[in-house]
């Protein structure tokens, strides 16, 4: 039997104004698809201050970074995770099909005035903070060794996917839409099974909690647009 519980981490609302993001982060947990989780199943997710870990209240990128490219975000999302289920994934995304917005790629934040407007967010996590974390162009390596890899080479960031992506027409060398980065475990930050659980780039990890740290790209004017947005992540399990 298939169980999926989804669990959304609500109330990250997002407005940028003049290179400045500040949110209303407010822990609203929704579990449907099951009356219950599992009492061998436990899931928690966190938003702490990046560098001092201690509890956060909203989500900001530093002030006046318009133009300045790729930002991480001054907080981490701490997420713990522990399960007997023989089979587990946890997935991240966002969800802007209501957004109405007419773009192929929909993941991140969407402007409240202009729907064809996005700030374009990315993530990558890692098996213990690391608050000097190097930011990058999705897709390459970033600098410093992600936690918990035993790869000789660093983990890189990832787009943030949305439940609405379409495929890119214009690129042959991926299928971006949801669906296919669905499948391929692209959106997955970590999963596992009974007596192990793997991060995304397939290294084993024996704790319980790992962190998601988020970037945004500002290398545009549009970064100082107003945006929106919500974190959705889903626990699916068997």
């Amino acid at each position: 039997m298939k169980l999926k519980f989804v669990l959304m981490f609500s109330g990250f609302v997002f407005a940028l104004a003049c290179g400045d993001i500040q949110g209303k982060s407010v822990a609203i947990t929704h579990v449907t698809g099951s009356a219950v989780i599992p009492e061998n199943t436990n899931f928690k997710i966190q938003l702490k201050e990046d560098g001092t870990q201690s509890a956060a209240v909203s989500m900001t990128w530093p002030a006046q970074i318009v133009g300045s490219g790729w930002q991480k975000s001054l907080q981490v999302v701490e997420i713990t995770v522990q399960s007997n289920l023989r089979s587990w994934r946890v997935d991240v995304y966002t969800d802007n099909v209501a957004a109405d917005t007419n773009l192929n790629q929909k993941g991140g934040l969407i402007s409240f005035t202009d729907n064809s407007k996005r700030l374009v967010l990315g993530w990558v996590v890692s098996g213990e903070p690391i608050p000097d974390l190097s930011v990058g162009l999705p897709g390459e390596l970033i600098t410093n060794r992600v936690k918990g890899s035993t790869s000789s080479v660093a983990a890189p960031w990832r787009y943030l996917k949305d439940k609405g992506d379409q495929d890119d027409v214009n690129t042959t060398e991926f299928n971006e839409s949801w669906g296919e980065s669905y499948k391929g475990k692209y959106t997955a930050i970590i999963f596992g099974g009974p007596n192990y659980m793997l991060l995304p780039y397939q290294s084993l990890w024996s704790k319980s909690t790992i962190y998601l740290y988020l970037e945004g790209d500002f290398s545009s004017s549009e970064g100082a647009m107003n945006y929106t947005g919500t974190l959705h992540f889903d626990f699916i399990g068997q």
